[in-house]
This record gives structure tokens, sequence and C-alpha cells, in this order.
């Protein structure tokens, strides 16, 4: 009994687990029919190009500060720069110099003449003693015998321009030439036409001045008045222009030349490098000459004057008139002085150079900007940026910014310092950089919180992809890549993080390429 009740629940719990096994292959199978021949998706990024900005986000606190745009009122000439972007200067340091050399003479000259007028009138209000008529007259012999030693050794200073001049010509460029003595002189090599044209006649023309100009040496030696000496030297001035011409046309010749060797072409330039040397030395001892015989001339004059003034005696017309000279001298010091103020370009205000624009041998134009320069009377931020940071940012960046007190609103600014020694805060390294709002801005107060944006790096139409859609391990970084139904590991090289999560993508990847969209960079 007890043996047929358990046979029959034995074979109920086999029929059980039989129905329970068929039930779960029939699923399997159906799940098999509908779901077996299908894949499962991948999402895909596609590789684009676009303009990545990279930014360095920090906090920092606003300050007081000023910004002037300083500007030459007349143009010259830098020869001096003595600040520049970044550098602290106080109120009336001197930042630019444009070239001062001719205000400096007409200085001195309009100094000496206060000088000598004011001495004129002393003597005309005191009279003049027999002493100082005495020595009047000493200086006017003086002067006189100045004038004459010019003289005396003008023949000399003659005869060595043209010795130079002659050298110049005859000796420099000897060999050029055929015929170099006659109205056919030729060159012997290649040329441009122009020079070929006309280097032979400026050899001739240059050939006539030396010989009309020995011929005038020579006459002089028998007639060396003041007349024919101050005739004389005029006269070498023209024949040094002409012959300047001449060289200068035989350079180009050269210069333009072909067919000839490298050694005889070195020759030639060399030559005519001591050639150009001789002429211009030759003109300068004749300018030399003529202006120092001006200015002995001037001074006799001078000495003159004052003799016959202190023979005749002074009327009260006379020394009203003298002070009127002195009056008029001491303007003239005070208009060059003035001058002479406009070309140092000054700071105004202690502060920061934000802008330079300067550099040493520039024309510059009246009213155009050289130098900023920020002080403590208008607004800027103050900010400590971290090391791993700071070689991101430069002077000139464009920054935005937002401060807690005026919420919801964005202001622009720029880099205008970056201090080159690090600031340790709290173990940190970090460096001190100032933002200049680009417009000021009445509810800004110093002492405001500003959350700045500086953005150091803009670049366009460039490859980039996601964040997301790139994974990082030991191995490297790299995306994965679809190609077909397959997902290929592909290793790329990477460049700036944008501000939107974007990558650069410098390697590994082109335009129009797939890859699986694998979620937030990891590090498996």
């Amino acid at each position: 009994m007890i043996k047929s009740i358990l046979a029959r629940i034995w074979d109920f719990i086999k029929r059980r687990y039989v129905v329970s096994a068929l039930i779960l292959i029939v699923a399997i199978v159906i799940y098999g029919l509908i779901f077996g021949g299908q894949k499962q998706d991948v999402q895909s990024i596609e590789v684009k190009k676009g303009t990545i900005t990279q930014e360095v986000e920090v906090t920092g606190k606003v300050a007081s500060a000023q910004e002037l745009s300083l500007a030459f009122e007349k143009s010259g000439r830098v020869i001096n720069v003595k600040r520049d972007v970044g550098e602290r200067v106080s109120a009336g340091e001197s930042l630019v110099i444009l070239d001062q050399s001719d205000l400096l003479a007409q200085l001195a000259q309009a100094k000496a003449s206060v000088a000598a007028e004011q001495a004129t009138l002393d003597q005309l209000i005191s009279g003049s003693r027999p002493e100082e008529i005495r020595i009047k007259e000493t200086a006017v012999s003086q002067a006189s015998q100045d004038l004459q030693n010019i003289y005396k050794s003008l023949l000399q200073t003659l005869e060595g321009a043209y010795l130079n001049a002659n050298d110049a010509v005859r000796k420099q460029t000897s060999g050029m030439f055929s015929n170099e003595e006659n109205s056919d002189v030729q060159l012997i090599f290649s040329t441009y036409a122009q020079e070929k044209i006309d280097a032979p006649k400026l050899r001739y023309a240059s050939t006539l001045e030396l010989n009309s100009w020995r011929i005038e040496l020579d006459d002089l030696y028998t007639n060396s008045s003041t007349e024919s000496l101050n005739l004389a030297l005029t006269k070498a001035e023209t024949h040094l222009i002409v012959i300047k011409n001449f060289v200068n046309r035989i350079s180009d010749a050269v210069t333009y030349s072909n067919g000839l060797s490298e050694t005889t072409l070195n020759t030639y330039k060399t030559n005519l490098t001591t050639a150009r040397s001789k002429v211009n030395s030759a003109l300068t001892s004749v300018s030399t000459a003529q202006q120092t015989i001006s200015s002995k001339e001037l001074a006799l004059q001078a000495a003159q004057d004052a003799l016959t003034l202190s023979r005749a005696g002074s009327t009260k017309e006379q020394i009203d008139s003298q002070k009127a000279r002195v009056e008029a001298a001491t303007a003239n010091v005070m208009s060059v002085e003035s001058q002479l103020d406009k070309t140092v370009l000054r700071a105004p205000i202690s502060g920061v150079i934000t802008k330079q624009d300067a550099k040493v041998g520039q024309i510059v134009s009246p009213n155009i900007q050289m130098v900023g320069i920020i002080a403590e009377d208008k607004y800027q931020i103050d900010v400590n940026i971290p090391e791993i940071d700071i070689s991101k940012v430069a002077l000139g960046n464009s920054v935005s910014i937002t401060l807690d007190a005026i919420p919801r609103e964005t202001f622009m600014g720029k880099v205008i310092s970056i201090d080159p020694a690090e600031t340790v805060i709290d173990g940190a390294v970090n460096f001190k950089v100032k933002i200049a709002f680009e417009k000021a801005d009445p509810r800004v107060k110093s002492g405001f919180t500003a959350n700045l944006t500086i953005i150091t790096l803009v670049k366009e139409n460039v490859l980039y992809l996601p964040q997301f859609a790139i994974l990082q391990n030991d191995q490297g970084i790299f995306v994965k890549k679809i190609d077909g139904s397959n997902l290929v590991q592909t290793v790329i090289t990477t460049g700036i993080k944008g501000r939107d999560g974007s990558v650069e993508i410098l390697s590994g990847v082109n335009e129009g390429d797939k890859v699986a969209n694998v979620g937030l960079k990891t590090a498996n």
C-alpha cells in the first residue's frame, strides 16, 4: 500500500520536471527565433571639424586701476624704448624717447644767443670803458686771424679733396673701361642696357670735371684771394657731385653685371667701396670747410658789431632794442625746450604698461597711440593662477568675467600683467595675473569677487570628438572606430580640450569617421 503511494508520487514529480524542461526549451527556441538574427545596435559619433576654445577658469578680486593711452605730439624717430609691457612705472618717468640731436643743437645755439644778447645788453647799460674797447678790438683781431687761418688751410683741403676724387675715378675704376680718358669710353663687361649707356657717359664727364678742377687748383697757387678761394670751394662741391653720381652708376653696372668671374667681381666691388668712401670723404671735407668759414665770418661780424657799439656808446633806444633781443632769444630757448619735451613720452601716473608699440628706429606720427598704462583709479582684477595652467596664459588673452555682486551679466577683459615670480599659497605654487576690464562700469567696485574664464587658445578648422567618446588605458589613448560591423580599437593623438568637452584630434582618425559612443572617459 505504502509502496504504491510512493510510486505514484515519484511519477508525478518526474512528469512536472519534464514539463518544466519542455517549457524552458520552447522559450529558448522562441527567443532565438525572434532575437537571434539581430545584432545589438552601437551608438556612433562622427569625427567632425570645427573650432575648439581652450580656457582657464579661476576666481579673483576686483582692484582699483586706471588705463591711459599715450601718444607723441610730433613725429620723429624712436631712439630709446625704456619700458615694456608688464613693467611698472612711476609718474613722470620717461617711457619712449625720440631723436633729439637736432633740437639739442638748436637749444645750445639758442642758449648761446641768449648769453650773447644779454652780454651786449649789460655792456650797453654799463657803458664801455677804454679797456673794454681794447678787449673788443682784440676779439675782432682774433676773429679775423681765425678766419684767415681757415683760408690759409683751404687750398690744402681742396687739394686733398681733389686727390681723393681723382683716386676714386682713375684708380679705383681702372680696368673697367676701355678708352678711359676719351669721349668714346666704353664698359668692358656686360650689364643692364641703361647702366651700359650711363656709366661711360658719367666716366667721361668725371674726366672733364677732374681736368677742370686741376686747372682751378693750379690757378689758386698764384691767386689765392678770399674771393677765389670761396669760388673754388663752391666749384669743388659741383665737381664732387658729378663724380659721386658716376661712382653710384658704375656700382649699379657692376651689381647687374654678367660674365665676370667671381674674383673680378669681388675686386670691382671692393674698389668701388673704396671709391665711394673717398668721394664721401672729399664731400665732407668741403662741406666742413664751408661751415667753418661761415661760422668764423659770423664770429668776426659779431666781434666787429660789439666793437662798434662800444665805441659809439649807448642810447635809450639801443638799450630797449637790446632788451627786446634778449627776450626774443629767451623765448626761443623756451620754444626749443618745449619741443624737446615733446620728444619724450612720460608716464602721467604711476602704474603698469599695458601696451608698447614703439620700436627703436621706428618713425612715429603724431597722435598715434604708442603706449598704454593702467593705474589704480580705475578697476582691474587680481587673480592667482596655478602653475599647471599658467603656461597657457599670455598677455592680451581675452577674459570672460562674471561678478557675484552683479549676477546674470558677463563682462569682458584682457590679461595685462603676469608676474614672472611664483607665489606660494597654502603650499601650492601660483602666479599673480592682472586682468583689465575692456569697458568701465560704474557698478563695479573694489573687492568684488570675480569669476574668470580666460580664453587662452582658439583653434579653428580642427578635428574633434567629445571627451566621452575617448578611452584611455595603460597603452595610451584610443577610440573604438566603427568599420562596417566591427569595432576597431584605434590609437589617437589628442591636442587641446575645449570648454564644451570637445577634444582636438591630431592623428588616428579622419573627418567623417565614426566611433562608438563609449560613455565617459575611463581608465580601463
